[in-house]
């Protein structure tokens, strides 16, 4: 009997030894933002609603606490609706726009990978006709000239993606994206959205997820 009740005497104290170890292990604790600006497409000629002013803007932050430690990270989510507008009318025309993303995060001594702006979402089209006068192909064929009509279209998508703090250290974090759109100008540069009918973007809802994650 007594040995009994040394052996649950000793597997109480073994769980209370392992609890605080347990608890350390932790991943830590959470942030999340909604930006609820919803991008929709118009009834009449397809056009995106809201045009974006300016073309470079936040939309999603959160501040998170982490404890001091080398080998506390931050996983950040980001998440978001986004619409490309089109319209290639004239031969040879192009439309490209484009959505940019990033994230900043204050107060920490590691870096945000990836660093700066990355590709979120964008369409290349351009439209080609063997006649030179695209309405002209569509109206009688061609006439008695073979018409060629070549759309082109090349797409870079994201919806999702992830960034990462690797040894973030302790303090309070203000996690921010900043969304820059830009459509390509008559001068082949890139520009504000949007432009002359023939290319825009938006975006929204976007959700922003920060969690505190820890390294082995």
């Amino acid at each position: 009997m007594r040995n009994r009740t040394h052996a649950v005497v000793a597997a109480a104290v073994l769980l209370l030894a392992l609890a605080p170890a347990a608890h350390a292990q932790s991943s830590g604790n959470f942030a999340g933002t909604v930006n609820n600006t919803q991008c929709t497409i118009g009834s009449g000629g397809g056009l995106l609603s809201p045009s974006p002013t300016p073309r470079t803007f936040t939309l999603g932050a959160a501040t998170i606490t982490t404890p001091t430690s080398s080998k506390v990270d931050l996983l950040i989510g980001l998440s978001a609706v986004t619409g490309l507008f089109t319209n290639t009318m004239t031969n040879a025309g192009i439309a490209n726009p484009k959505i940019r993303v990033g994230v900043t995060v204050t107060g920490t001594a590691g870096q945000v990978e990836p660093m700066g702006m990355i590709t979120f979402d964008e369409r290349y089209q351009q439209l080609t006709t063997t006649t030179g006068t695209p309405l002209l192909c569509v109206a009688n064929g061609g006439g008695s000239t073979q018409c060629n009509v070549n759309l082109l279209l090349s797409t870079l998508s994201a919806k999702h993606f992830n960034f990462f703090v690797k040894g973030v250290g302790g303090g309070t974090h203000s996690v921010v994206v900043q969304w820059d759109l830009l459509c390509r100008q008559s001068n082949g540069s890139d520009g504000p959205c949007p432009v002359d009918n023939t290319a825009d973007a938006c975006v929204g809802p976007a959700t922003l997820t920060v969690q505190q994650v820890r390294s082995f």
